[in-house]
């Protein structure tokens, strides 16, 4: 069975819009348990407690404000504390 490009991307549309369907009906459900997190059904079916979850959700909301700054900020201190321990051999 051939599909033309049109049907494939209605196909896709079709499934795509399911899939939202599915996030929007489970994170209705558990909103008041879970912080807004993208992929509702899969961080739900893990064994993740609300406050590790709110506590993960902090964090990654705070790396995605400040960006790679912080990454880059953290890994060069780390970077200069084990240079200094070959530098002065500690």
């Amino acid at each position: 069975m051939k599909l033309s490009i049109m049907q494939l991307l209605n196909c896709y549309l079709l499934a795509t819009r399911n899939e939202i369907a599915i996030d929007e009906s489970l994170s209705k459900g558990i909103s008041k348990k879970i912080p807004p997190l993208p992929r509702t059904s899969k961080w739900a079916g893990e064994k993740w407690s609300s406050l590790s979850l709110t506590f993960i959700y902090i964090i990654l909301m705070i790396l995605f404000i400040f960006g790679g700054f912080v990454i880059y900020v953290v890994f060069f201190f780390i970077k200069i504390l084990f240079m200094q321990g070959e530098v002065f051999n500690f």
